[in-house]
């Protein structure tokens, strides 16, 4: 059952039922990871290259933008420098 389920968690790793605390690092842990970085680099050297952007699209990062015909337009006029279709010209001189 769930309640022995989590009883065993806790005796296990008592982090594993802890929700919505942040659970400091303790010191050997982080010496660890520091050493481990540390041996993974050395030697390594700065890459000309730049870096890639994560996200090349910032705009259509979601389902409900991506399947938007709106976002598209907008996605494609502020990540590609295209202009927007005009089939709405009009309206904008209107409004202006």
């Amino acid at each position: 059952d769930l309640p022995s389920l989590r009883g065993r968690m806790f005796e296990i790793s008592p982090t594993l039922v802890r929700f919505d605390a942040a659970e400091p690092t303790s010191a050997g842990l982080r010496m660890l990871g520091l050493e481990q970085l540390l041996r993974a680099a050395e030697g390594a050297r700065p890459a000309s290259a730049p870096i890639p952007r994560a996200v090349q699209d910032f705009y259509l990062t979601d389902p409900i933008s991506r399947a938007s015909s709106t976002m598209a337009k907008c996605s494609a006029t502020f990540t590609k420098g295209q202009d927007p279709p005009a089939e709405h010209a009009g309206e904008a001189q209107v409004h202006a």
